[in-house]
């Protein structure tokens, strides 16, 4: 409650991650900005940061929570058409690189239609945090909000669920050591427009539908209609297998069964399995699957007959 008190509907926790001893826990954070001409004025601006607290023995005591990682940048709270803030469109999902001891952090835009491809701004990107120095980099630009992250270690890469604004919901395939990785939004995107969106916004979101004709990098694989995406995992039905993945989704209340390429620049869906449930989060537990499902809400078992 010290950073999170819950103004917004969609601020708060986003996820959770365990490193040895260390709990981390990324966040909607809403930062106090004066106006410059009247001393009386205040505005919110929100960005995703992360909390830490050391884990302790005694359940009854309270963890006590430090800021671990945040940034100056952010996005301005306004409540008209045509510049509505996106809290829900904060992205926030982390994993943990043990081999070069980082976290890997997706950062959603906020709803803004400017932010993404400013290479000067962390929204819209997904970034790397070293844990001892907390220095950042921007791994890859242009993202409106992903909400599902999988390191794949013998790879070196991410692969990053996001959701297109009408249609064009997104899984890419982003290469860790690899330089300008640019996904498009919200210049290229197989999205569709809600009808708010006045001209001065369809000149800055033109929804090309093609990536690479215009420097972008196509998504490993999309989805039209909408199917809204959470989280990546491997399946482990699959005996890990490295190609096989299982992304869940809110919208269609399925779980998708997908495969990547063997040169891991595409994808394909290899099956549906509709579980009846917005399905925020899934990971593994042993040899199946812990599924949190918001529409009960309440926690669902998957285990292979």
């Amino acid at each position: 409650n010290k950073f999170i008190n819950n103004e917004y509907s969609s601020s708060g926790i986003k996820d959770l991650l365990i490193v040895n001893d260390v709990i981390y826990a990324s966040y909607t954070k809403e930062i106090l900005i004066e106006d410059k001409s009247d001393s009386n004025k205040k505005s919110i601006c929100l960005n995703t940061s992360i909390l830490s607290a050391t884990l302790i023995d005694k359940f009854d005591t309270p963890l006590n929570f430090k800021e671990f990682f945040t940034y100056k940048d952010c996005a301005e709270v306004r409540f008209d058409k045509q510049s509505r803030y996106g809290s829900a469109q904060a992205g926030g999902r982390m994993q943990y690189d043990s081999k070069n001891n980082k976290i890997y952090l997706t950062i959603g835009d906020f709803m803004s239609f400017v932010t993404s491809q400013n290479p000067e701004s962390n929204l819209g990107k997904t970034i790397s945090i070293d844990i001892e120095s907390k220095k950042s980099k921007i791994l890859s630009l242009g993202h409106r909000n992903q909400q599902g992250l999988l390191l794949i270690k013998s790879e070196n890469l991410l692969i990053a669920s996001e959701h297109g604004q009408r249609d064009g919901d997104e899984v890419n395939i982003i290469q860790i050591g690899k330089k300008d990785q640019n996904y498009g939004w919200p210049i290229a995107s197989y999205s569709t427009y809600y009808g708010f969106e006045n001209f001065e916004i369809r000149k800055l979101a033109p929804f090309y539908k093609s990536h690479k004709e215009h420097g972008f990098i196509e998504p490993a694989i999309q989805f039209s209609p909408s199917i809204a995406p959470s989280e990546i995992v491997f399946n482990i039905f699959e005996n890990l297998d490295r190609n096989k993945i299982i992304l869940s989704t809110l919208k269609d209340k399925s779980l998708h069964f997908l495969e990547i390429s063997e040169d891991f620049k595409t994808i394909k869906s290899t099956n549906r399995l509709f579980i009846g449930e917005k399905i925020r989060d899934i990971t593994t537990l042993n040899d199946y699957y812990i599924l949190f499902l918001e529409t009960s809400p309440a926690l669902g078992i998957l285990k292979k007959k």
